[in-house]
């Protein structure tokens, strides 16, 4: 379906929402595998410990052995050096996340991309212009600020109803009022943000 129609049926959170269904978050998952070896290390009294990890990954499957059932398992061969296997369970982890989060960055860039492009579509849509003829008929084609009747725009009081906004969702200014409004609220974000980070 054409994003044109799209816009003309259905509000930006439905058609986010069946965007998200066709297109889920990848998911990270650790490797399933069943298999194990068992890794020698010490504590800090010097004492050995038997630790168990996946055979694939090395990653700490979390059973530690008393000796006696270490070598038992083991039958005659010798455990892994639990430091060589934590360093290639990082570059085995590390790779893995790097590749997961390649994907995970690229479905966010391309949702982020949904908003803006229902945006420019729903701005040239037949709803949006009936819904603008409403709003500038409640505001008697007045800027809500200055009273100025030149250039008049919509501004979205927030986004969360786009697509089916009521009167109230939006309010009528001129272009030099709504500039403003947009240099004054991002102002503001910014130093929100600068507070939040200290």
């Amino acid at each position: 379906m054409d994003l044109k129609e799209i816009v003309e049926t259905k509000s930006f959170s439905e058609y986010r929402d069946e965007w998200d269904i066709l297109n889920p978050r990848p998911e990270f998952t650790e490797c399933e595998c069943n298999r194990f070896i068992i890794c020698l290390l010490h504590d800090s009294l010097g004492r050995p410990r038997y630790k168990q990890r996946c055979a694939m990954c090395y990653r700490n499957m979390g059973h530690v052995y008393k000796r006696v059932e270490a070598l038992e398992i083991l039958a005659g061969e010798q455990p892994f050096d639990n430091e060589e296997c934590q360093v290639k369970r990082q570059e085995i982890y590390d790779n893995k996340y790097a590749k997961w989060r390649l994907s995970y960055d690229a479905r966010s860039a391309k949702r982020n991309r949904l908003f803006w492009d229902y945006h420019k579509a729903y701005m040239k849509s037949m709803r949006w212009h009936l819904l603008r003829a409403k709003a500038l008929t409640r505001d008697e084609y007045k800027c809500a600020v200055c009273q100025s009747t030149d250039t008049l725009q919509l501004h979205h009081r927030h986004y969360e109803n786009m697509g089916c906004e009521n009167l109230e969702d939006v309010i009528t200014l001129c272009k030099k009022c709504h500039e403003m409004l947009h240099i004054t609220l991002k102002v503001w974000r910014s130093e929100n943000n600068q507070s939040r980070n200290q």
